[in-house]
């Protein structure tokens, strides 16, 4: 499944770790460029 998650602060953060766990296709967007970082998996 393809997910957009708007804003990377805490709960952002760990809903997409929570999605990419279970093989979703994550994007996340923030208006802080510096809060979008790349996930580093495996």
């Amino acid at each position: 499944m393809r997910i957009l998650i708007l804003g990377a602060g805490r709960v952002g953060e760990s809903v997409a770790e929570s999605l990419v766990f279970e093989h979703n296709d994550i994007t996340v967007i923030d208006t802080n460029p510096a809060a979008c970082k790349p996930a580093r998996l495996g």
